[in-house]
C-alpha cells in the first residue's frame, strides 16, 4: 500500500494534534545532475516520462526505504530532492543519522547506471 503522508502526521491527525514541536534530526538529500537528464526524457515524450518514472523509483525507493529502516520520515519531496525528520529517541541518535546519510552516498559512489552519459550523484 502507497501512503500519502507520513505515518507520524496520520497519527498526530487522529490524536487531533495539530500543531506542535519536536527535537529531531533532519537529513536534507538532493540529486545532482537530473535535471538534464530529465530534460533529454521528456523530449522523447509519453517513452521519456515512462522512463524518468522506472529512474525515479529505482533511485528513491532504496534512499527512502534507508530513512524509514532508521526511524525517520519524509514529509515531502521537492522535484528530485528531499527532507528526512528523524525525531530524536532512545533508539535514534546523531550516530545512525550520520552513518545513515553515509549510505544514501554510497547509493551513487560507484553505481553502474544505464543513463548513457547521465551521472547522477547525491
Amino acid at each position: 500500500m502507497k501512503y500519502l503522508i507520513p505515518h507520524f502526521i496520520q497519527e498526530q491527525f487522529e490524536a487531533k494534534v495539530f500543531h506542535g514541536k519536536m527535537d529531531a534530526f533532519t537529513v536534507f538529500v538532493d540529486l545532482s545532475g537530473f535535471t538534464p537528464l530529465t530534460d533529454k526524457l521528456m523530449q522523447e515524450g509519453p517513452t521519456g516520462a515512462e522512463q524518468l518514472s522506472i529512474i525515479l523509483n529505482d533511485i528513491f525507493g532504496p534512499l527512502v526505504g534507508l530513512v524509514y529502516q532508521r526511524g525517520g520520515f519524509i514529509p515531502y519531496f521537492a522535484g528530485d530532492a528531499f527532507t528526512a525528520i528523524f525525531p530524536i529517541s532512545d533508539e535514534i541518535k546523531a550516530k545512525d543519522i550520520l552513518e545513515a546519510a553515509i549510505q544514501m552516498h554510497q547509493l551513487f559512489a560507484n553505481r553502474d547506471t544505464l543513463l548513457g552519459e547521465f551521472k547522477i550523484g547525491i
